[in-house]
């Protein structure tokens, strides 16, 4: 919004678009729990990429 200049910068427009209503602590068993998913992600992510690419051909066919 700013370059069709509804707004003089990128300040003045997310102060008056976005709006915060409260604050969520991390849960850190929560977080451990992640990490541990996280690095079996990671692993997995390689040896999938290829079957990836398969499906988004299928998208696009």
């Amino acid at each position: 919004m700013t370059g069709c200049g509804k707004y003089p910068d990128i300040f003045t427009a997310v102060k008056s678009t976005v709006k915060t209503c409260g604050r969520i602590m991390p849960d850190a068993r929560a977080a451990a729990a992640y990490d541990k998913r996280y690095v079996v992600y990671r692993k997995l992510y390689p040896a999938l990429k290829p079957i990836y690419a398969d499906f988004d051909g299928l998208r696009n066919s």
